[in-house]
């Protein structure tokens, strides 16, 4: 039988009363858990002194950019729930998020699914909960169903599930087939595919397509099957289960696109009102399930792990499949006034250089600590097994470093980056032993590095370290996915530094060459490329000669040229990696290509390029060839041997 609840039947709240009651009154404490050599990440989620209930929940996340977006929302969820004594673990699959492993290595989905049975059993362990429910979203939702078949649940709650996994394939390879540098061809099922930077592998995709709602018959008390308000909804899932005698409630929850967006959009379009419907529908199941002591609740109070998981206070992480096996370590921790800040530490295998700088990354955007397509947690540990220290961690109200008010939150360019900046870095040096640093970071992660490195004259920091600078200077209002407003004319000068950049890397390809000499390409553009070069080169050669006769210092009217000179000046290291084309490095020879070289002729700055990459390296091949280049960037300069 099937039950339909309309959105009206539930009952809402003034959500600005409960909001700082959700942050401040919640325990939030991370956790490695599963296999020693491949554990899993995850959050859990308890009432702050107040009794717990007999029921917990796990919450399953989508894949891929679905996982990278919805995440502040599953955040706020795991909040919500907790506050009113539900127990909750959120958690991220093997070779996703801040857990072990890859998305390339075998039998994902048979992975996966184990991840949420473990994930069951760590809750249970850690907090006594007798009963323990899945929520899922998208194909998270398909998953926890999947595991549903042969585990008997107090409730399970799928949310804009995915129906037919066939039909999921197809998106993944559209998006695939429609991404910047794709191929033309659309990828078949022989083929790897890479759907907004993340990679479903033939299995993946294969194993993926054979899942099917409606030949599950899954085993919950209760089931709530929330269907999303911005497609038609199907009736064939439903119906299948009701032949079976598999009794689900239908709704329908209101905002789901708005799950979806970009994390820096979401404080804009977070679907309060749905979670406000699946916090009472939840809250509804538990009341049978009663309560238990919080006494039974062991945290460490170091943030590592739950005293009563037994777990260690190190998770060994198999990071290469190299014939060294080298393992790293990864420990999280918290830092800050109120301790409230997160941060992971990922540390090398062995004993590691002393001397050695530890290198920072500052949140790309909003996104959490690993980053646009992982890219923070892969490069961690590259780096971490190269033989340096490397934390990624979480501005406030961002990914896990939750602040009451939200006033801030998901707030991508923060006045406060560089006090933040500051604090961690007193913290690894008085409780970790660091000496030196390197800031670092993607997009708005390079600019907080940028002006944190102008900023904290005192502390020790060696270099900054940039990629794909795109803004240098914030105000209020800018857009956050585009680059800063400039005039025409300064735009179209732009365009010609990133044309220029473009034909100077095609200078060493062969086919380049050939392609020219047959005409294929046109001889013109390049031509006028050329020409246009000689044209701002001569035009910054009689701006910077005029300032001379005028006795007027070109670098005080031009502010990125004053503080790239501050930072070279001070005997501080300045690194840039961009992408071809990026519009970064346009932006940063039209405002300061005279400082630009010539501090690289004196070798204290460096840039380097990175061909058929974006600006978040979405690619494999493109994120795989930057985060080498990196390292080798480290090792060189501050290691004796390469890793």
């Amino acid at each position: 039988m099937n039950r339909i609840i309309h959105e009206d039947s539930f009952s809402t709240t003034v959500e600005s009363e409960h909001k700082s009651k959700y942050v401040t009154q919640v325990e939030r404490r991370a956790l490695y858990f599963g296999p020693d050599k491949t554990p899993l990440f995850g959050w859990l989620h308890t009432p702050r002194n107040k009794p717990i209930s007999k029921m917990g929940m796990v919450l399953c996340p989508p894949l891929g950019i679905d996982y990278v977006n919805s995440y502040p929302v599953l955040r706020h969820l795991a909040n919500r729930l907790a506050f009113h004594g539900i127990p909750v673990l959120r958690f991220d699959y093997s070779g996703t998020g801040n857990s072990s492993g890859y998305d390339v290595d075998p039998d994902r989905v048979t992975s996966w699914t184990s991840d949420i049975c473990e994930a069951r059993s760590a809750l249970t362990r850690i907090t006594g909960c007798e009963q323990v429910g899945l929520l899922g979203v998208r194909i998270g939702a398909t998953l926890a169903a999947k595991v549903a078949q042969d585990t008997s649940l107090p409730c399970l709650v799928l949310w804009g599930p995915v129906a037919n996994g066939r039909t999921y394939m197809r998106e993944m390879r559209a998006m695939h087939l429609t991404a910047e540098g794709s191929q033309s061809n659309a990828p078949d099922k022989y083929s790897t595919i890479e759907a907004g930077g993340f990679i479903f592998t033939p299995q993946t995709a294969s194993d993926l397509a054979d899942l099917n709602l409606e030949m599950m018959r899954p085993q919950a008390r209760r089931i709530l099957l929330a269907a999303r308000d911005d497609l038609p909804v199907a009736q064939s899932v439903p119906e299948a289960w009701s032949t079976e005698g598999v009794e689900t409630t239908q709704c329908i929850l209101p905002g789901f696109s708005g799950m979806l967006v970009s994390p820096h959009n979401s404080q804009y379009k977070m679907p309060i009102a749905a979670l406000v419907q699946l916090e009472q529908w939840l809250l509804d199941t538990s009341q049978s399930a009663g309560l238990t002591s919080a006494d039974s609740v062991k945290i460490d109070n170091n943030n590592i792990v739950s005293n009563t998981a037994g777990l260690p206070n190190y998770a060994q992480v198999r990071h290469r499949a190299d014939s060294t096996q080298a393992t790293i370590r990864e420990q999280s921790f918290y830092f800050g006034e109120n301790n409230d800040r997160f941060a992971i530490l990922s540390k090398p295998p062995g004993d590691a250089n002393s001397e050695a700088p530890w290198v920072i990354l500052s949140n790309s955007g909003a996104l959490h600590t690993a980053g646009p397509n992982r890219i923070y947690t892969l490069l961690s540990r590259e780096i971490a097994h190269a033989g340096m220290h490397c934390v990624r961690f979480d501005f406030p109200g961002v990914g896990d470093s939750v602040v009451a008010p939200p006033a801030i939150e998901n707030g991508t360019y923060q006045t406060s980056n560089s006090n933040e900046i500051d604090s961690l870095l007193n913290t690894l040096q008085t409780q970790y032993g660091a000496k030196k640093f390197i800031l670092s970071g993607l997009c708005s992660g390079a600019f907080a590095a940028f002006h944190a490195c102008l900023d904290l004259k005192q502390q020790l920091i060696i270099e900054c370290l940039l990629f794909n600078p795109l803004t240098f200077y914030w105000e209020e209002g800018m857009s956050l996915d585009d680059p800063p407003p400039v005039s025409s004319k300064m735009q179209e000068h732009i365009q010609q530094l990133n044309l220029w950049q473009y034909y100077i890397h095609r200078m060493g390809d062969a086919n380049s060459w050939k392609n020219l000499l047959t005409a294929k390409s046109d001889i013109k553009q390049v031509i006028r490329a050329i020409a246009d070069r000689i044209k701002i080169e001569l035009h910054n050669f009689s701006k910077t000669l005029r300032g001379l006769v005028s006795g007027h210092d070109v670098s005080s009217v031009e502010p990125l040229m004053r503080d790239i000179r501050e930072i070279a000046e001070s005997g501080r290291q300045l690194s840039c990696v961009f992408s071809v084309g990026d519009p970064g490095y346009g932006l940063l020879m039209a405002h300061a290509g005279g400082a630009v070289r010539n501090y690289q002729k004196r070798e204290r700055l460096r840039i380097w390029f990175i061909e058929d990459a974006n600006h978040t390296f979405t690619s494999s091949l493109s994120r795989s060839t930057f985060i080498r280049s990196v390292v080798d960037h480290l090792v060189k300069k501050y290691l004796s041997t390469k890793p």
